[in-house]
């Protein structure tokens, strides 16, 4: 396999868009974001390293980082919304500590 065909978050538009990513020269392919032992995905990755980073540092990072979402009011809305509920979600199905290789 040479190309890969991922979703990728288009944030200026607020869609998932495909990306063909080459990786016909690369001998180790490192993969980053959130939700990724998804069970359909899981079987992908030879190794998985979750970072354990505390709740309220990363929201906290969002908040100040996410700013093409508007002021930090609509910023919070959103993530509360959407965002959060999904992310407890897959933390209490997937439980991604448990499935990992590595913890950090």
């Amino acid at each position: 396999m040479t190309e890969l065909t991922l979703p990728r978050y288009v944030y200026e538009r607020d869609v998932i868009a495909e990306e063909i990513v080459d990786v016909s020269f690369a001998h180790t392919v490192v993969v980053e974001g959130i939700f990724l032992q998804r069970p359909e995905w899981r079987s992908y990755f030879d190794y998985v390293i979750y970072l354990d980073c505390p709740r309220k540092v990363r929201y906290e990072r969002v908040l100040n980082r996410d700013t093409y979402l508007g002021d930090p009011t609509t910023r919070l809305e959103k993530y509360k919304r959407r965002y959060w509920p999904g992310e407890n979600l897959y933390l209490r199905d997937v439980d991604p500590k448990r499935g990992a290789d590595s913890v950090l």
